[in-house]
């Protein structure tokens, strides 16, 4: 019955000092995608991470973060 099936992964790295001290990558990552069911074909996909812009390493935001930056993105490329 669905129209749409979102599906995604995420990805929490090592939590070591020089991540955070030299910028290194986000700690939490994740992925999403939007497929269409009838046509099998992706509609929209984003990606984000939880690190932030200003305070590089040293302030991040975990799973939750990671989350409100993809649907952000989501809606806005959907629902302008």
């Amino acid at each position: 019955m669905a129209e749409y099936v979102l599906s995604g992964a995420s990805i929490k790295a090592d939590d070591r000092w020089y991540n955070t001290v030299f910028g290194g990558k986000d700690k939490n990552e994740g992925n999403v995608r939007l497929l269409s069911v009838k046509d099998h074909q992706m509609v929209w996909a984003g990606e984000a991470g939880d690190r932030s812009l200003w305070w590089g390493g040293f302030r991040r935001g975990g799973e939750r973060k990671v989350a409100d930056r993809i649907v952000k993105e989501m809606k806005q490329a959907l629902f302008k």
